[in-house]
This record gives structure tokens, C-alpha cells and sequence, in this order.
């Protein structure tokens, strides 16, 4: 019943959904202290949320957790594709919710480290086993936890 449940509120009657959306219901029933959480990054298609298999795994317990990623869109950073680094800081998570203040992004390792350990621009983030987050607002980017490691 909470996987047709979750389904239909994610396609609702969205024309061309393509039937009935596949949904996890995922959750925590880990103990112990967790050390990587996996956040999925979804596509809205149509309605429903497609896995883009651009997982971003999280070590909690790093004070400066930092990734990068490609991207091809022109920025203040390049005119062609080059990669973009970013930060997570202040991450805590209480088996249902994961909160964390990410930095960037930055045109280098050297400088999304150096912005992370100042403490300083950051933004409050925030992802959840049961909904979907865009993240940046208006990005087509959608996050949610798929996973923790104990």
C-alpha cells in the first residue's frame, strides 16, 4: 500500500507518466554508528523520479567532506565542460533525516577545501528518506537518501 501510495502522489495524474512509477521505500534500521550515507539524485520525467546514477556518498564523519563533478553548462568558472568542487560541512544525521552545510561550488580542490575549513558562505541542506529535495532550487536536481553504512 505505501509504494502504490508514494507512486501516485509522484506522478499524480501527470499526463504521459508511462504508468505506474517504480518507487523504493527505503529506511534505517541500522545501529551503531553510521559512516557513509549515500544520497540518490533523481530526474523528474514525466511525473515521476529516475534515478540519474550520480549517487553522492557522504563520509560522515569528515569535518570537510568534499566531491566534484563535471559540468558542461557555460559559468564564472569556464566557457567549456570543466569539473566543479564543492563541500559538505556540520553533517549529522538521526536515521531519518540528513542535514549538512555545503560549500561551492569552487573551481578547485585546493579552493573548496580552503572555503569549507572558513566556515564561512555556506548553505544549509537538508535530505530525507521519504521526500525528494531539489537541490539547487530550480536545478532539475532532485536528492534523497538511498543508503547508510555502518
Amino acid at each position: 500500500m505505501r509504494k502504490w501510495l508514494l507512486c501516485f502522489l509522484s506522478c499524480g495524474m501527470a499526463v504521459g507518466c508511462g504508468g505506474e512509477c517504480v518507487e523504493d521505500v527505503l529506511s534505517d534500521d541500522g545501529t551503531g554508528t553510521p559512516s557513509v550515507l549515500t544520497l540518490g539524485a533523481y530526474e523528474l520525467v514525466s511525473g515521476c523520479y529516475e534515478d540519474r546514477d550520480k549517487d553522492l556518498e557522504m563520509e560522515l564523519g569528515a569535518d570537510c567532506h568534499t566531491w566534484s563533478r563535471t559540468t558542461t553548462k557555460a559559468d564564472d568558472h569556464s566557457s567549456e565542460s570543466h569539473e566543479h568542487y564543492n563541500a559538505a560541512a556540520d553533517m549529522t544525521y538521526d536515521q531519518v533525516t540528513f542535514t549538512w552545510t555545503e560549500y561551492g561550488p569552487e573551481a578547485s580542490q585546493g579552493d573548496i577545501e580552503e572555503l569549507c575549513e572558513s566556515g564561512v558562505g555556506g548553505t544549509a541542506k537538508e535530505a530525507t528518506w521519504d521526500d525528494y529535495v531539489e537541490e539547487p532550487p530550480g536545478s532539475g536536481a532532485w536528492l534523497k537518501i538511498k543508503s547508510v553504512e555502518y
